[in-house]
């Protein structure tokens, strides 16, 4: 029942992103790595958005996201995720998608 879906973005050939969305039954946990050099342009929330076009699916989309990550939480906020708690410095967010 699970599955893993990587995507990645690539800007002038070169890899800037990675998105993955850990998918088990109707839940998937996503998650974003933005390339250092690419960082505090607003490209992660465009490429997530997009990321979003490959699922097939109706799913709960999750993310984890440290308190002190701010970028993380911001790119995830901007593309409609709620959160849903926030435990151990960890906040759980989530979309229906």
């Amino acid at each position: 029942d699970k599955k893993n879906i990587y995507l990645v973005a690539k800007k002038n050939s070169k890899n800037i992103a990675i998105i993955r969305y850990d998918i088990n039954k109707s839940i998937a946990e996503t998650s974003i790595i933005i390339d250092t050099s690419c960082r505090g342009r607003g490209l992660g929330k465009k490429i997530l958005k997009r990321s979003e076009n490959f699922i097939k699916q109706k799913l709960i989309l999750t993310a984890r996201v440290n308190l002190a990550n701010k970028p993380s939480f911001k790119i995830f906020r901007s593309n409609d995720y709620k959160i849903l708690s926030l435990y151990k410095k960890i906040y759980t967010l989530y979309k229906i998608f």
